[in-house]
């Protein structure tokens, strides 16, 4: 299929307003490549939490885990509720309940939950991130909609505020080393009520420092402060524990790609090494990519 030169033009204009914050930026995180089957994320868990100095690199090789702790994110079909939530994309279930979110090339939103205690179904998404991630990020949302609490339904808030912190090299307490972590500062902010009885309000507050990696749909490290109405509730670090668990063949499917064009940052074909091109792939799919001599 021949490919109008107008269109990759325009292509190419579009790839650089998104690629140029990794020049001027360092470290970005575009939007992980899911595999079709899903993944699980094993991590080590302390219930405490972990002082994080302001630059890497960060070792926590001398932490002794307590416990450990899985999540899986999944295809939507995988969910009983997956008909309430049409806009979804993936389910992530943990012990804590199913929860439910869209990821894009350039957003990861979540429509809401259903938790232990509580069920929250967003008709307009809350949006978690914008791709790429970087370093400098500054950003926030809120949505207003009701949540299902102990069988009262009533009205809710919802509140996302992230701000980079740095970026960097860190070891696990399991002893492996990531490199290019992107590390950020998290408050998620949620007022439920008042409820149509007593007319009270729960606020719950969960400030955390993350760091997250490329092709991680999860933070690989989370030192959260929970507080409900004011009162701290939990303290709890979770680390990458080994790596993501996923279907092989479907990893196997990006290394397979076949190049079909390959652009410099001006726009034009080029083969050359040691600098930033654009590949476009027989997929679709693109990505930044510097081939060393």
């Amino acid at each position: 299929m021949r490919i109008n030169n107008l269109n990759i033009i325009k292509m190419i204009k579009t790839l650089l307003l998104i690629l140029t914050p990794s020049l001027i930026f360092g470290q970005i995180i575009t939007s992980p490549n899911i595999p079709s089957q899903g993944i699980t994320i094993n991590f080590d868990q302390i219930d405490d939490t972990v002082s994080i100095s302001s630059n890497g690199p960060w070792d926590f090789s001398n932490i002794n885990p307590t416990s450990t702790y899985d999540m899986s994110m999944l295809p939507i079909d995988s969910s009983s509720h997956a008909s309430n939530y049409p806009n979804s994309t993936h389910v992530l279930k943990s012990d804590n309940g199913e929860f439910f979110f869209s990821v894009s090339p350039t957003q990861f939103k979540t429509y809401g939950k259903v938790g232990l205690t509580t069920v929250t179904n967003y008709q307009n998404p809350l949006i978690l991130i914008n791709y790429p991630l970087t370093s400098t990020i500054n950003h926030s949302d809120s949505i207003s909609s009701t949540v299902i609490w102990n069988s009262i339904t009533a009205p809710v808030n919802d509140k996302i505020e992230i701000i980079g912190l740095s970026s960097g090299s860190v070891t696990m307490p399991d002893g492996n080393i990531y490199n290019n972590a992107i590390v950020v500062s998290t408050k998620r902010t949620t007022i439920n009520g008042p409820d149509p009885i007593f007319g009270n309000y729960l606020t719950v507050e969960e400030i955390s420092k993350q760091f997250w990696l490329q092709d991680y749909p999860l933070p690989v490290i989370e030192v959260l402060h929970a507080y409900s109405n004011s009162n701290i509730v939990l303290k709890r670090t979770l680390f990458l524990k080994g790596n993501m668990s996923s279907n092989q063949s479907e990893m196997t499917k990006s290394i397979n790609r076949k190049i079909r064009h390959k652009f410099n940052l001006l726009g034009k074909e080029s083969n050359s090494i040691n600098t930033p091109l654009i590949y476009l792939y027989d997929d679709g799919s693109i990505e930044k990519r510097i081939v060393l001599d």
